[in-house]
């Protein structure tokens, strides 16, 4: 997942929808990381998902500043380990109103 995307702008505060499919084998924990700018913003635990089952939520990612193309990372981690196994890159623009 090294694409990068670009997406609309945002103000302070944005809510992203999220789906996660489990396709382990068996039951797993998933848990989901944003980073602004190497910063962590926000955080979403996934209760464990059995085999083939897909969740869907929200996570909230709050900036600190404005400013365009800021690096937002989505860092997904499988398992007990808390290695982030798989990352979204996108480029946001945060405006101040």
């Amino acid at each position: 997942m090294d694409d990068w995307k670009i997406i609309p702008p945002f103000f302070r505060s944005q809510e992203y929808n999220l789906a996660v499919i489990n396709g382990e084998e068996g039951p797993n924990v998933y848990s989901i990381l944003a980073l602004l700018n190497g910063e962590e913003v926000g955080s979403v635990t996934i209760p464990t998902l059995a085999n083939n089952q897909k969740w869907e939520g929200q996570i909230s990612v709050t900036a600190e500043k404005p400013g365009d193309e800021q690096k937002l990372i989505l860092q997904l981690s499988s398992g007990a380990n808390a290695q982030f196994d798989q990352s979204l890159y996108l480029f946001v623009d945060v405006n101040d109103h």
